[in-house]
Protein backbone atom coordinates (compact mmCIF):
# COMPACT_ATOMS: atom_id res chain seq x y z
CA UNK A 1 0.00 0.00 0.00
CA UNK A 2 1.29 3.44 -0.90
CA UNK A 3 -0.37 6.78 -0.15
CA UNK A 4 0.41 9.92 -2.12
CA UNK A 5 -1.16 13.01 -3.62
CA UNK A 6 -4.82 12.56 -4.47
CA UNK A 7 -4.62 15.38 -7.04
CA UNK A 8 -1.25 14.84 -8.71
CA UNK A 9 -1.19 11.29 -10.09
CA UNK A 10 2.24 11.91 -11.65
CA UNK A 11 3.78 12.57 -8.22
CA UNK A 12 1.98 9.69 -6.54
CA UNK A 13 3.16 7.09 -9.05
CA UNK A 14 6.70 8.50 -9.26
CA UNK A 15 7.07 8.49 -5.44
CA UNK A 16 5.71 4.93 -5.26
CA UNK A 17 8.14 3.86 -8.01
CA UNK A 18 11.06 5.36 -6.07
CA UNK A 19 10.04 3.59 -2.87
CA UNK A 20 9.73 0.18 -4.56
CA UNK A 21 12.35 0.70 -7.28
CA UNK A 22 10.01 0.23 -10.27
CA UNK A 23 10.98 1.16 -13.83
CA UNK A 24 7.62 0.22 -15.39
CA UNK A 25 4.12 0.61 -14.03
CA UNK A 26 0.95 -1.34 -14.79
CA UNK A 27 -2.08 0.85 -14.15
CA UNK A 28 -5.36 -0.67 -12.97
CA UNK A 29 -7.76 2.03 -11.83
CA UNK A 30 -10.16 1.81 -8.89
CA UNK A 31 -13.24 2.52 -11.02
CA UNK A 32 -12.49 -0.68 -12.98
CA UNK A 33 -12.62 -3.42 -10.32
CA UNK A 34 -12.42 -6.41 -12.69
CA UNK A 35 -9.04 -7.51 -14.01
CA UNK A 36 -8.76 -9.17 -17.40
CA UNK A 37 -5.60 -11.11 -16.50
CA UNK A 38 -5.10 -12.93 -19.81
CA UNK A 39 -5.20 -9.63 -21.72
CA UNK A 40 -2.91 -7.96 -19.17
CA UNK A 41 -0.34 -10.77 -19.45
CA UNK A 42 -0.41 -10.50 -23.26
CA UNK A 43 -0.02 -6.72 -23.08
CA UNK A 44 2.99 -7.06 -20.75
CA UNK A 45 4.60 -9.68 -23.03
CA UNK A 46 4.20 -7.48 -26.10
CA UNK A 47 5.32 -4.34 -24.25
CA UNK A 48 8.41 -6.13 -22.90
CA UNK A 49 9.69 -7.12 -26.36
CA UNK A 50 10.64 -3.56 -27.35
CA UNK A 51 11.58 -0.36 -25.62
CA UNK A 52 8.05 1.09 -25.44
CA UNK A 53 7.00 4.19 -23.50
CA UNK A 54 3.33 3.27 -23.16
CA UNK A 55 1.08 0.27 -23.79
CA UNK A 56 -2.70 -0.13 -23.88
CA UNK A 57 -5.44 -2.62 -24.84
CA UNK A 58 -8.12 -2.48 -27.53
CA UNK A 59 -11.07 -4.74 -28.40
CA UNK A 60 -11.78 -5.19 -24.70
CA UNK A 61 -14.94 -3.99 -22.92
CA UNK A 62 -14.65 -0.69 -21.06
CA UNK A 63 -13.59 -1.34 -17.49
CA UNK A 64 -11.36 -4.33 -18.33
CA UNK A 65 -8.59 -2.38 -20.04
CA UNK A 66 -5.17 -2.06 -18.43
CA UNK A 67 -2.21 0.07 -19.43
CA UNK A 68 1.52 0.08 -18.83
CA UNK A 69 4.14 2.82 -19.07
CA UNK A 70 7.78 3.36 -18.23
CA UNK A 71 8.92 5.65 -15.45
CA UNK A 72 11.13 7.82 -17.67
CA UNK A 73 8.14 8.73 -19.88
CA UNK A 74 6.00 9.45 -16.83
CA UNK A 75 8.69 11.78 -15.48
CA UNK A 76 8.82 13.52 -18.87
CA UNK A 77 5.05 14.08 -18.72
CA UNK A 78 5.26 15.40 -15.15
CA UNK A 79 8.09 17.78 -16.02
CA UNK A 80 6.33 19.10 -19.14
CA UNK A 81 2.67 19.08 -18.06
CA UNK A 82 1.19 22.55 -17.92
CA UNK A 83 -1.33 21.42 -15.27
CA UNK A 84 0.01 18.72 -12.91
CA UNK A 85 -3.43 18.19 -11.38
CA UNK A 86 -4.88 17.14 -14.74
CA UNK A 87 -2.92 13.91 -14.43
CA UNK A 88 -6.20 12.20 -13.56
CA UNK A 89 -6.28 11.93 -17.36
CA UNK A 90 -2.91 10.18 -17.36
CA UNK A 91 -3.67 8.08 -20.44
CA UNK A 92 -4.21 11.18 -22.58
CA UNK A 93 -0.76 12.54 -21.78
CA UNK A 94 0.73 9.43 -23.42
CA UNK A 95 -1.40 9.42 -26.57
CA UNK A 96 1.05 11.58 -28.51
CA UNK A 97 3.30 10.80 -31.42
CA UNK A 98 6.39 11.63 -29.32
CA UNK A 99 5.92 8.36 -27.41
CA UNK A 100 6.61 4.85 -28.65
CA UNK A 101 3.24 3.17 -28.16
CA UNK A 102 2.47 -0.54 -27.84
CA UNK A 103 -1.09 -1.53 -28.73
CA UNK A 104 -2.33 -4.97 -27.70
CA UNK A 105 -5.47 -5.86 -29.64
CA UNK A 106 -7.43 -8.68 -28.07
CA UNK A 107 -8.22 -11.30 -30.70
CA UNK A 108 -11.80 -11.87 -29.60
CA UNK A 109 -14.36 -11.12 -32.32
CA UNK A 110 -17.21 -10.85 -29.84
CA UNK A 111 -19.40 -7.87 -30.71
CA UNK A 112 -20.36 -7.68 -27.02
CA UNK A 113 -16.95 -6.13 -26.35
CA UNK A 114 -18.46 -2.87 -27.63
CA UNK A 115 -21.82 -3.21 -25.86
CA UNK A 116 -20.87 -4.02 -22.28
CA UNK A 117 -19.07 -1.78 -19.81
CA UNK A 118 -17.60 -2.81 -16.46
CA UNK A 119 -16.50 0.60 -15.29
CA UNK A 120 -18.03 2.43 -12.31
CA UNK A 121 -18.84 6.09 -12.89
CA UNK A 122 -22.25 6.14 -11.20
CA UNK A 123 -23.88 4.52 -8.15
CA UNK A 124 -26.19 2.47 -10.40
CA UNK A 125 -23.17 0.86 -12.08
CA UNK A 126 -21.75 -0.07 -8.66
CA UNK A 127 -24.95 -1.98 -7.83
CA UNK A 128 -24.93 -3.70 -11.22
CA UNK A 129 -21.30 -4.76 -10.84
CA UNK A 130 -22.03 -6.12 -7.36
CA UNK A 131 -24.61 -8.43 -9.01
CA UNK A 132 -21.95 -9.67 -11.43
CA UNK A 133 -19.47 -10.29 -8.59
CA UNK A 134 -22.14 -12.25 -6.71
CA UNK A 135 -22.98 -14.18 -9.91
CA UNK A 136 -19.26 -15.06 -10.24
CA UNK A 137 -19.00 -16.13 -6.59
CA UNK A 138 -16.95 -13.10 -5.54
CA UNK A 139 -14.18 -13.59 -8.10
CA UNK A 140 -12.91 -10.44 -9.84
CA UNK A 141 -10.08 -12.32 -11.61
CA UNK A 142 -12.37 -13.86 -14.17
CA UNK A 143 -12.19 -14.87 -17.80
CA UNK A 144 -13.50 -12.05 -20.00
CA UNK A 145 -15.85 -14.36 -21.91
CA UNK A 146 -17.51 -15.58 -18.68
CA UNK A 147 -17.76 -12.03 -17.36
CA UNK A 148 -19.46 -10.78 -20.52
CA UNK A 149 -21.81 -13.81 -20.52
CA UNK A 150 -22.74 -13.12 -16.89
CA UNK A 151 -23.35 -9.45 -17.62
CA UNK A 152 -25.64 -10.28 -20.53
CA UNK A 153 -27.50 -12.87 -18.47
CA UNK A 154 -28.06 -10.22 -15.82
CA UNK A 155 -29.14 -7.79 -18.56
CA UNK A 156 -26.28 -5.39 -17.83
CA UNK A 157 -25.70 -3.63 -21.15
CA UNK A 158 -24.38 -0.21 -21.99
CA UNK A 159 -24.51 0.70 -25.66
CA UNK A 160 -21.46 2.63 -26.72
CA UNK A 161 -21.79 4.81 -29.80
CA UNK A 162 -18.87 4.60 -32.18
CA UNK A 163 -16.65 7.52 -31.24
CA UNK A 164 -14.18 9.51 -33.28
CA UNK A 165 -13.04 11.68 -30.37
CA UNK A 166 -12.69 11.41 -26.62
CA UNK A 167 -13.84 14.61 -24.94
CA UNK A 168 -12.55 15.58 -21.52
CA UNK A 169 -15.20 15.59 -18.80
CA UNK A 170 -14.92 19.30 -18.14
CA UNK A 171 -13.01 22.38 -19.25
CA UNK A 172 -10.91 22.72 -16.10
CA UNK A 173 -8.58 19.90 -17.17
CA UNK A 174 -5.57 20.73 -19.31
CA UNK A 175 -3.57 17.89 -20.83
CA UNK A 176 -1.17 20.14 -22.74
CA UNK A 177 2.58 19.65 -22.52
CA UNK A 178 5.08 22.52 -22.70
CA UNK A 179 6.67 20.64 -25.61
CA UNK A 180 3.25 20.39 -27.30
CA UNK A 181 1.61 23.82 -26.86
CA UNK A 182 -1.42 22.96 -28.99
CA UNK A 183 -2.15 19.99 -26.74
CA UNK A 184 -4.94 17.50 -27.16
CA UNK A 185 -8.27 19.10 -26.35
CA UNK A 186 -9.83 16.26 -28.32
CA UNK A 187 -8.01 13.01 -29.00
CA UNK A 188 -8.45 11.56 -32.46
CA UNK A 189 -8.83 7.86 -31.67
CA UNK A 190 -8.10 6.80 -35.22
CA UNK A 191 -4.54 8.17 -34.85
CA UNK A 192 -3.90 5.36 -32.39
CA UNK A 193 -5.74 2.59 -34.22
CA UNK A 194 -8.50 2.44 -31.63
CA UNK A 195 -11.24 2.78 -34.24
Amino acid sequence: VFYGSDQNIFSRIIECSKKYNFDHIVRLTGDNPFIYTKGLINLIKKYSKKNYDYGFMTNVPDGLKSEIFNLASLKFCKKNAIDQNSSEYLTYFFLRKIFKICKYQDKSKNILNQKVSFTIDYKKQLYELKKIIKYNKGDILIDKKDLVKGAIKLNFKKKIKKRKFIKLKCDRYNIKLKTDPVGLRFIRLSDFGII
